[in-house]
C-alpha cells in the first residue's frame, strides 16, 4: 500500500476552511467561533493520538491487536448509539442494544469484504481492516441510533393504544410484542439515508419506481373504501379503555388526518 503524503501546504488549505467558518461566525454574529476553535483543537489532539496508535498497530501486524482496536471502536460507537436517543430503557439496555447491533453488522460486513472482495495478505491486514471497520461503523451508528430513537419515541407516543390492545387480546396478538400492539406501523427514519444513497443507482431507481407503482395500484383497488388502510390507526378512547377492563371491548379506527372515529 502506497500512503498518501500530506505536505504542509495541504494541511494549511484544510485548516483555512475552519478559519473561514470562524470568520463567518464572527461576521454574522452566530457566536459559534469559540465552539469551532475548541472542536478544531480537540480534533487535532485526537487525530495525532490515534495516528500514533495506528502506527503502533500497523507495525505489529497482529490479528489480536487489530481485533482489540476494532472492539474499542465498536464500544465507542455503541455508547453513541445509547446516548443519542431522548428516551432510554432501564439499566444498560440501550448500551447492550447498541453494542449488539453495531458489533454484529460491523464484524459480519468487514469479514465478508476482507475475505471475498478485498482479499489482502494476510486477510486481517490492519491497513485494510481498521479503515473498513471505521467506514462501516459510521453508517451503522447513524442507522442504529435513528432506529432506536424512533422506536422508543413511537412506543411512548402510542402507549395508550398499546396498553388497550394488550388488555384485549381479541385477535391473538402476542402480549410480548408491544411494538405491533398499537396497530400502527412505526416509521423508520433510519432507512431514509440508505434509500437516498441507493436512488441514484440504476437498480435502486427501478425498485423505487416499482414500489411506487405497486402502491398506486393498491390504492386504486381500494378506492371504494372510505379511509385507506394505511391512514388508519387503532387508538382507544376513554370508553373503550374502561370497557377493556371489563373485557370484550374493541378500540376505534381513527382517521389520523380527518380525525373521524369509526367503530371497529
Amino acid at each position: 500500500m502506497n500512503p498518501i503524503l500530506l505536505t504542509p501546504l495541504d494541511i494549511s488549505v484544510a485548516a483555512s476552511l475552519i478559519i473561514l467558518d470562524a470568520v463567518l461566525s464572527i461576521w454574522l454574529r452566530l457566536r459559534l467561533h469559540r465552539q469551532i476553535a475548541i472542536a478544531a483543537a480537540r480534533m487535532v489532539v485526537q487525530l495525532v493520538a490515534i495516528g500514533y496508535v495506528l502506527r503502533f498497530i500497523f507495525s505489529l501486524n497482529n490479528p489480536a491487536a487489530t481485533l482489540l482496536l476494532i472492539l474499542v471502536m465498536v464500544l465507542v460507537a455503541a455508547r453513541e448509539v445509547a446516548a443519542r436517543p431522548e428516551r432510554r430503557f432501564r439499566g444498560h439496555s440501550n448500551l447492550v442494544i447498541g453494542f449488539v447491533s453495531v458489533g454484529f453488522a460491523t464484524f459480519v460486513t468487514s469479514i465478508l469484504a476482507l475475505t471475498t472482495a478485498i482479499r489482502p495478505q494476510p486477510w486481517f491486514d490492519p491497513h485494510y481492516a481498521i479503515p473498513l471497520a471505521g467506514i462501516i461503523l459510521g453508517n451503522v451508528l447513524n442507522s442504529a441510533s435513528l432506529s432506536l430513537d424512533s422506536f422508543l419515541g413511537s412506543v411512548r407516543r402510542e402507549r395508550p393504544a398499546i396498553e388497550a390492545r394488550l388488555s384485549l387480546h381479541h385477535d391473538g396478538t402476542n402480549p410480548r410484542r408491544p411494538r405491533s400492539a398499537g396497530g400502527c406501523q412505526i416509521p423508520d427514519p433510519a432507512d431514509v439515508p440508505v434509500v437516498g444513497r441507493q436512488r441514484p443507482v440504476g437498480i435502486g431507481r427501478v425498485l423505487s419506481r416499482g414500489v411506487a407503482s405497486y402502491r398506486r395500484a393498491s390504492a386504486a383497488s381500494a378506492g371504494s373504501a372510505a379511509v385507506a388502510p394505511s391512514r388508519l390507526c387503532r387508538k382507544p378512547d376513554d370508553v373503550a379503555r374502561a370497557a377493556a377492563l371489563c373485557g370484550g371491548a374493541h378500540g376505534n379506527l381513527v382517521d389520523i388526518e380527518a380525525g373521524v372515529a369509526k367503530p371497529f
